[in-house]
């Protein structure tokens, strides 16, 4: 079996972490993007599974690929870069990741909730600038308030 990664996967820390897939097959790990949409073709042409993290796949590029049986997609809005129905029509197999950063997505909320609510980003350029504004930058505390999800 052939597993391609086109663009990389910020998943993988180390080159070692695709040690399993390789006992599967022969992997092709690019660190990076495609440059262009003809070299994304070019990597996926030989794959028969791919590990997708960002890239395109409508259906010119699934057209492409006759040997793909599978896409991993690294995240759960996989219908945004996979033409699901015409996978489904060449029999390919598509697959995500639910959980997929979901921890790191919570704990960027709370990050951009408190960025927001006590300024800063303003505060650091200013501070940067060797401005020093503690009036303009008098933020509010978020206990005690509401917070609404939708």
């Amino acid at each position: 079996m052939r597993i391609v990664f086109p663009d990389g996967a910020g998943c993988v820390q180390d080159p070692s972490e695709l040690e399993p897939l390789r006992k599967l097959g022969e992997v092709d790990f690019y660190d990076g993007p495609p440059p262009d949409r003809a070299t994304l073709i070019e990597r996926l042409q030989p794959a028969e599974a791919v590990v997708l993290d960002y890239s395109e796949m409508d259906a010119e590029v699934l057209r492409a690929c006759p040997r793909l049986r599978f896409i991993s997609f690294l995240g759960i809005g996989y219908n945004s870069c996979i033409d699901v129905a015409e996978a489904t029509r060449r029999g390919i197999a598509v697959a995500y990741t639910p959980d997929y950063g979901a921890t790191s997505v919570a704990e960027h909320t709370l990050a951009m909730m408190l960025a927001l609510t006590r300024h800063i980003g303003p505060a650091f350029v200013s501070v940067r600038e060797r401005r020093w504004e503690p009036g303009r930058f008098v933020g509010m505390e978020l206990r005690g308030k509401t917070l609404g999800i939708v």
